[in-house]
């Protein structure tokens, strides 16, 4: 009876140790003298057992993907949820269930969504001066003001081969708002494909027919279609975008720029201690900003990984716990040779850099309080008093520009009490110059090459970690590593001087709000892909290279673009029939007829009514043959690989244009005309000026000139404050600008910036 009430007492405990509401869960656990993890199984507070045993490494990995993958399937998640909002698209207004049609077939629906905003509100301000009294008919009641937005989208079919796609905006430009409806025939079919509203010109081209302005921004009717063996096209629409045409030539810019010795590169190239044969480093960075901590790891960085509970007396900022991003190598940061760590980009001031070595003697790695602890590369707050003074390196200086060509290169002191300087170390008997001096130039043939000079990031580096003080000098500048921050007028003894060439590779092409896909870019008469040797901004109209440019290459450009107020009247009607035989023969004929009107009864010179029509004809034929390669190759001193082949195109054509319908044209009506041209605001557009005429680079501003334009709302200004108070309602709307700071050097009224 005893041993029965022992057991039933037994599983009574047991209950109560694994209650119904206790889930399995897995608790890892660190054993940092074999650096390995035990996955330890736990219900409630009653261990189960060990599921499994990871190395460190295999731990830390297996972290960082289930945070990966957490993070996928939150976005996955969102993603979905959006999806099933946007399919959920009828709203007040049901989906039309159209009835069979005959012609169109059976499957009709058409898909209506959108919104009607109205909004309505009033301002009034009075003001009450004490002891006046209020005038007789003041407004005391507030003017109503009402606004209306309707947004509407129909999309839908119309049987099996017609579309519809409308969406209109009343807060959009007219030109932005799309009507379409397309049809597509069987392949046996007359009519291939017709479409009606907002087209393109679809007609194939020739070498005097391609090159009409308007391709995209068509609003009527294009047709495709096939009869007997023939492919026929036709266009008939009202041109709503305009044709330009920008021409440049690439040059290459020279420029000089003075970069004192306090200039290095902050906060992104750092050395780490010495551990042996490392094996793999691992980075953490924690920026102080808990708004972005959703998949961090708590850690201690500390210059005492070996004892991470000691607090450093004299900079107690030497240790810090907080939440660590761990960054990915090769795309966060660099390792190079010297245990050097580049950051590819520079840390902010405030966060901290701490790392974890794995090596002969790994550094760093263990845990503290559920923290990982890490070897200290940068603190919070930096000081000569810290222990990782040394660790940031404080030898690279930086070109404001990437991808040039160094074309001389000069390192300076400037003499006491001169207004002169040196290249060479007149202490040496040898008066050999600095560049020498300090391994950037060991050969002494005025150049700079690589590793000291890397042309696609612009970046100088020393030999030595500090080459103003290096002992070869016989004048040191060693406050540059000595003290933080420095005096306006210290580290400035020593300074380079580089000059450079740079290719422009950014472009304005005057317009913004440029037709999708609508530009043609040539370079030296050859036609460059977009996305491959160019990318463009159609928003913006700014042109991007990624292609290096040939020197003084030819730049054309055309593309179209909805002007914002036409009075033009444009219109486009084409046809085109073609025959293809023989397998790569081809014979064509293409006619268009353009014209464009204007509603002004005197036109200006430029602006004239014109039309024009162009007939043409063509035929080409292609060919490949391996028989006469092969007869090729037998012939003594020649060897053919590759089929031969041959091409024969010809093509004729007649334009007949009428440059003024009317006949006449205006030089000017002579009533109070006026040709403004307005400065831009965007800081994208402007850049650094050349030096003046009789000014020198060493007398460039210390401060460098800054300007910008502001990116949101809150940062612009209000137009009563540009334009005055008599503006009236229009003065509480915000207004763009171009910000510029120029601060002068105090006591150097010869200083300058542009």
């Amino acid at each position: 009876m005893l041993r029965v009430l022992l057991v039933l007492l037994s599983l009574v405990a047991a209950a109560g140790a694994f209650s119904i509401s206790d889930t399995t869960v897995m608790r890892p656990r660190v054993d940092y003298d074999r650096e390995v993890v035990y996955l330890e199984l736990w219900r409630g507070e009653q261990f189960l057992g060990i599921d499994g045993v990871l190395s460190l490494d295999e731990f830390l990995d297996l972290q960082l993907k289930q945070a990966m993958l957490g993070s996928w399937q939150a976005e996955a998640k969102r993603a979905r949820e959006q999806r099933e909002l946007r399919s959920d698209v009828t709203g007040l207004i049901p989906d039309i269930e159209l009835p069979k049609l005959p012609v169109f077939g059976e499957g009709s629906r058409i898909d209506i969504s959108g919104h009607d905003r109205i909004t309505l509100g009033g301002r009034q301000t009075n003001v009450e001066v004490k002891g006046v009294p209020r005038a007789p008919g003041q407004r005391t009641l507030p003017e109503l003001k009402m606004e209306q937005q309707l947004a509407v989208r129909v999309t839908g079919t119309i049987g099996e081969r017609t579309k519809v796609n409308i969406d209109h905006d009343s807060e959009r430009q007219e030109g932005k708002n799309k009507i379409k409806l397309s049809y597509e025939g069987l392949e046996d079919d007359v009519i291939q494909e017709v479409e009606v509203g907002d087209t393109r010109l679809s007609i194939p081209g020739t070498q005097f027919t391609g090159d009409l302005p308007a391709m995209k921004g068509l609003f009527g009717v294009s047709a495709r279609g096939k009869l007997a063996g023939v492919d026929l096209y036709a266009v008939a629409s009202r041109e709503e975008s305009q044709g330009l045409t920008q021409s440049f030539t690439g040059r290459r810019r020279v420029t000089v720029d003075t970069i004192y010795a306090r200039a290095f590169v902050r906060n992104r190239f750092f050395s780490y201690p010495d551990a042996g044969d490392v094996r793999s480093i691992r980075v953490y960075v924690d920026d102080k900003n808990p708004a972005n901590n959703e998949a961090t790891i708590r850690g201690i960085a500390t210059v005492f990984p070996g004892h991470p509970d000691s607090v450093p007396e004299y900079w107690t900022y030497d240790r810090a716990g907080g939440d660590f991003d761990l960054l990915t190598a090769g795309s966060d940061f660099f390792i190079h040779p010297g245990n050097i760590i580049e950051f590819a980009r520079a840390v902010y001031d405030q966060a901290v850099v701490g790392v974890v070595v794995f090596g002969d003697d790994t550094i760093g790695g263990g845990q503290h309080n559920d923290s990982l602890v890490m070897m200290m590369l940068k603190s919070e707050v930096p000081d000569v008093r810290s222990a990782t003074w040394q660790a940031m390196m404080r030898n690279v200086y930086q070109i404001p520009q990437q991808e040039v060509q160094l074309t001389s290169v000069g390192l300076y002191r400037r003499l006491p009490g001169e207004n002169q300087a040196i290249d060479y170390d007149d202490a040496d008997p040898q008066r050999r110059k600095f560049l020498e001096l300090l391994g950037l130039d060991p050969e002494n043939d005025g150049r700079i090459q690589y590793p000291q000079f890397d042309r696609r990031t612009g970046l100088i580096r020393f030999p030595g970690r500090e080459p103003y003080a290096d002992s070869v000098l016989s004048v040191r500048d060693t406050v540059l590593y000595r003290k933080h921050p420095l005096e306006p007028d210290e580290g400035m003894l020593y300074y380079l001087v580089v000059e450079y060439t740079s290719a422009t590779e950014s472009y304005y092409l005057g317009q913004v709000d440029i037709e999708t896909e609508s530009e043609r870019v040539y370079v030296n008469g050859v036609l460059w892909s977009r996305d491959v040797d160019y990318e463009i901004n159609y928003s913006t109209g700014l042109l991007s290279f990624r292609r290096e440019l040939p020197p003084d290459a030819e730049i054309r450009v055309t593309y179209e673009y909805r002007p914002l107020f036409s009075i033009a009247q444009k219109s486009l009607v084409g046809t085109r029939a073609e025959w293809k035989f023989a397998g790569n023969g081809k014979v064509g004929a293409s006619t268009f007829f353009r014209a464009e009107g204007t509603p002004e009864d005197k036109p200006a010179l430029g602006s004239e009514p014109f039309n024009r029509t162009i007939a043409a004809t063509d035929a080409s034929w292609s060919a490949q043959s391996n028989d006469l390669t092969a007869m090729l190759d037998r012939l003594p001193l020649l060897r053919a690989q590759a089929p031969s082949s041959f091409s024969v195109r010809a093509e004729g054509a007649v334009s007949l244009p009428d440059p003024n319908t009317r006949g006449a044209a205006w030089l000017d009506d002579f009533e109070s005309t006026t040709i403004t041209r307005d400065m831009t605001v965007n800081a994208r557009l402007w850049s650094h000026a050349s030096v003046p005429v009789g000014k020198d680079t060493s007398d460039f501003v210390r401060r460098r000139l800054w300007w910008w334009s502001p990116w949101s709302d809150t940062q612009r200004i209000r137009k009563d404050s540009v334009f005055g108070p008599g503006i009236g309602e229009e003065g509480r709307e915000t207004q763009d600008f171009l910000r510029v700071v120029f601060t002068p050097d105090s006591g150097n009224p010869e200083s300058w910036g542009g």
